[in-house]
């Protein structure tokens, strides 16, 4: 697994669990957010995925500290290895 995979799971997590929410306010990115799609080997379908991949990029490389709860981290630690 590669660190997008990675960066993708660890933003699924975040919101699927309610650790990040997105505002009502915010349509065009949330709707941006249920278009991100994996082609049939796993890899982003690089269509209208600027949102999404921004997002990802915020989360896993500039705050992943302070936002991944700390069991989370040999999993992805892990994942990134493999």
């Amino acid at each position: 697994m590669n660190s997008v995979n990675v960066g993708i799971e660890t933003c699924a997590c975040l919101i699927f669990t309610d650790n990040v929410r997105i505002s009502s306010k915010l349509q065009d990115f949330a709707s941006a957010i249920r278009r991100y799609k994996l082609d049939a080997k796993g890899r982003p379908v690089k269509e209208q995925d600027d949102e999404a991949d921004a997002f990802r990029y915020a989360v896993y490389s500039s705050v992943y500290d302070r936002l991944i709860d700390f069991s989370l981290k040999p999993k992805l630690a892990e994942a990134q290895e493999g």
